[in-house]
């Protein structure tokens, strides 16, 4: 399937593999989904709304997924630990190797829950050929993908690319206009490949795949 964007084709090859670490099931936790992708070195105000919508969509039962690094990523992944929801993070290393350095503290420090997942031997060093095999499995594993100031970062377009390729829906949230670090969220807005969204609930409202599975609540449920 051609992209919306004007970027490069890229085609997805599905990996002969997957190495998985921590509790869960993949297939159910894939199953209502949002990938939150950004900068490595977000803003105060990213931080906040990262921890805060990935927060909003673990008490709706959503599973949040990421790439584990640093910046938004991470936050992404501790704010669904804070709601006690699931959480996923995709790894362009091995699931027994600490690349980067503070790899272990980023994802099962802060986030003791999170499931692992990697198409790579356990303990191999991504070169940077490897970032766009971990990107393109991140997308094509989520109902959706939320931008939250990418800034400069290629990584959180490349997420972006891949999840067009695969007819997923771009959900982008937007920032002061006088911060460049939002740009491509503007961006991605302004040119239609985005739909503008400030909170989880806006979210859930543009996805109708993350809701239509939703489970009651005990008092919700009916009478027998």
């Amino acid at each position: 399937m051609a992209d919306r964007a004007t970027g490069p084709h890229i085609t997805f090859c599905p990996p002969l593999a997957l190495w998985v670490n921590g509790s869960g099931r993949l297939d159910e936790l894939a199953r209502r989904s949002v990938a939150i992708v950004g900068t490595r070195r977000p803003t105060t105000y990213g931080e906040i709304y990262a921890m805060d919508i990935a927060a909003g969509l673990s008490r709706h039962g959503i599973t949040i997924w990421s790439g584990g690094t640093a910046g938004v990523a991470s936050l992404a992944l501790r704010g669904a630990h804070n709601a006690c929801g699931a959480s996923v993070a995709v790894l362009g290393s091995g699931i027994r190797n600490d690349y980067p350095a503070d790899h272990k503290t980023l994802l099962l420090g802060r986030s003791p829950d999170t499931l692992v997942v990697s198409e790579h031997n356990p303990l191999t060093i991504p070169p940077t050929s490897h970032v766009d095999a971990h990107n393109r499995l991140l997308a094509a594993l989520t109902t959706a993908c939320v931008v939250i100031e990418p800034g400069s970062s290629d990584a959180a377009m490349s997420v972006v690319q891949q999840a067009e390729i695969n007819g997923r829906p771009i959900l982008a949230f937007p920032g002061p206009v006088t911060t460049l670090t939002f740009n491509q969220s503007h961006d991605l807005i302004r040119t239609g490949r985005a739909t503008l969204i400030t909170d989880a609930e806006d979210i859930l409202k543009c996805v109708p795949a993350l809701v239509q599975h939703e489970r009651p609540t005990p008092d919700e449920r009916p009478e027998p």
